[in-house]
């Protein structure tokens, strides 16, 4: 089954809301610009970024960050590191966005 996902930005308050839809968020972890949402399994269903527009600015800004026509997240663990991937798609290109965090487990 493949997971829909819903996303908001404001380019006012620079900050970019993706979740996965029909999903019920259990817990959250905040990592500095990065809030990250769980549902009772664990599993990562939604992420926050605050000034995104600013962290990554060399990828992205905010005229193409209200373009956004798709968005999801995946998860990717190489050796001891996790990596969120956020993948946006825009008018003429997909942006993915490499998001390196510590293993995320979520709060109980």
């Amino acid at each position: 089954m493949t997971i829909q996902y819903s996303w908001d930005y404001s380019p006012d308050s620079d900050i970019l809301n993706v979740h996965a839809k029909g999903k019920k968020v259990k817990g959250s972890a905040e990592l500095g610009e990065f809030t990250f949402d769980f549902d009772s399994d664990e599993n990562i269903i939604g992420l926050e970024i605050t000034n995104i527009a600013e962290i990554f600015n060399e990828l992205i800004n905010k005229e193409q960050l209200s373009e956004i026509s798709g968005a999801k997240i995946a998860l990717v663990t190489r050796g001891n590191a996790t990596y969120a991937l956020l993948y946006l798609k825009l008018p003429k290109r997909e942006q993915i966005i490499e998001i390196t965090a510590p293993p995320l487990i979520a709060a109980r």
